[in-house]
């Protein structure tokens, strides 16, 4: 319990004291108290006794407006100190993947999650071990359950790593259904709130993954008098790739289909001779899912260009 007392001065200006009322009904006077980052811990002073020193002269004056002052002597009071460890805070300091761009069939997913204690020591016991959730594309709890572990102790100050991986002889990750479409995924440490923390706001932290990769490389080549423009780029090493859609633009800004290709290449037979366009290329997958568009190209039908230099957009 907090109480105050109100020292006046001779020019009647107020001083207030806070004090603190301990168990033993003692109070603890003028406290001050300081935080120690090394060993995560508050280190707190203050006198101890039924009340605060006062000089002769406040207790005449407060004796004068009728205040009992019998108790209020001068005697120094002894000093009290006390410690107290900080509230425990953890953080999912940082997410990793083996991969952004997962395939179905392919290599195990893997998913390094590294948990930062910024509050002391914390070891695991009756009240249980700490635990990192994942959950794919909506918070742990409303989620895809993705996986789950639990940590049994980490120091005052440290970082812990967990892997998660979908090899089935590791079984601790449960890999995106279709990844070949975007997800992201949720990571809480002490998502239950066992652990009472200073701090709940960094106990979570998402990632995206999966899609298609966009093409690479695209290039182009005319010749004087043709109306066609010859296309070309990288092909896409992705499983769920099923061909790729080409996109033309007068503008730059609206994009339109012309037309598309289960081969790295396309040849558009539609341009206006002398007509300036813009193209760009997407990889899609069975289920009509589109990548990201690939770097612009520009060029005008009816000139010769050995190659096409990409579009520099600012």
């Amino acid at each position: 319990m907090a109480q105050t007392f109100v020292i006046l001065s001779q020019s009647q200006i107020g001083t207030i004291v806070p004090s603190y009322l301990t168990t033993s009904g003692q109070t603890v006077w003028q406290t001050n108290a300081v935080f120690d980052p090394l060993f995560n811990q508050i280190y707190a002073v203050g006198s101890l006794g039924s009340g605060p020193m006062l000089s002769t002269m406040a207790k005449e004056s407060l004796s004068a407006q009728g205040y009992e002052v019998d108790r209020l002597t001068e005697v120094a009071e002894p000093i009290t100190f006390a410690v107290a460890s900080a509230q425990p805070d953890f953080s999912v300091s940082d997410v990793m993947l083996s991969t952004p761009l997962p395939q179905e069939g392919g290599e195990p997913l893997t998913v390094i999650v590294t948990v930062l204690n910024n509050g002391p020591a914390f070891s695991g016991g009756r009240s249980g071990d700490l635990v990192v959730k994942l959950a794919w594309d909506a918070p742990v709890g409303l989620g895809t359950p993705a996986g789950e572990m639990v940590i049994p102790f980490i120091d005052a100050g440290t970082l812990t790593g967990l892997e998660f991986s979908s090899d089935p002889g590791t079984g601790t990750l449960i890999a995106p259904a279709f990844p070949h479409l975007p997800h992201t995924l949720y990571v809480q440490v002490n998502p239950a709130r066992i652990f009472p923390e200073s701090n709940y706001e960094n106990n979570t932290r998402r990632i995206s993954i999966g899609g298609l990769p966009s093409p690479q490389g695209l290039t182009g080549a005319a010749q004087a008098g043709d109306s066609s423009v010859f296309l070309e780029w990288q092909p896409v090493d992705h499983s769920a790739v099923a061909g790729y859609r080409v996109y033309r633009s007068s503008d730059g800004r609206m994009f339109s289909p012309v037309g598309s290709s289960f081969i790295p290449g396309f040849v558009d037979l539609t341009g206006v001779f002398g007509q300036s366009y813009i193209y760009r290329v997407v990889a899609y997958a069975n289920d009509g899912f589109e990548s990201e568009m690939s770097d612009p190209l520009e060029a005008i039908v009816g000139m010769t260009y050995p190659v096409f230099l990409p579009v520099v957009q600012r």
